[in-house]
């Protein structure tokens, strides 16, 4: 019979679970970023733009995230062993946070809410 592991971590904070929303947020802002080039673009009639928008919101966010997410899994497994080797405690945890920054700082970018400092007169 196989044991359950027993984690004092929250399953929405193991490595997998945060590893999914970092995908889901990275795609969002590359799905942002998509549409904002295309429907930019004057050569791209409107009827062309609004299928682009349709087909990224309607498939491609899942086609992407479950490529994305595989990727990540795949490319990320040998340095999330080396940072679990890492002497310091809850380092995947840390990691996570210092990549969650990052895309915050990527959203806040895309979305032009970055604070721009007043220029002197």
């Amino acid at each position: 019979m196989a044991r359950k592991r027993s984690s004092i971590m929250p399953s929405w904070l193991r490595h997998r679970q945060i590893l999914t929303t970092e995908a889901v947020l990275v795609v969002g802002a590359g799905m942002e970023l998509l549409q904002r080039w295309i429907t930019a673009r004057p050569e791209v009639p409107w009827w062309g733009k609004t299928l682009e928008v349709m087909l990224v919101n309607a498939g491609m966010l899942g086609g992407v995230l479950l490529l994305f997410t595989v990727l990540a899994r795949g490319s990320l497994s040998g340095a999330t062993r080396a940072v679990q080797a890492v002497p310091l405690p809850a380092p995947l945890l840390l990691l996570h946070l210092l990549v969650g920054a990052g895309i915050f700082a990527l959203y806040a970018w895309v979305w032009e809410f970055w604070p721009v400092a007043a220029q002197a007169a």
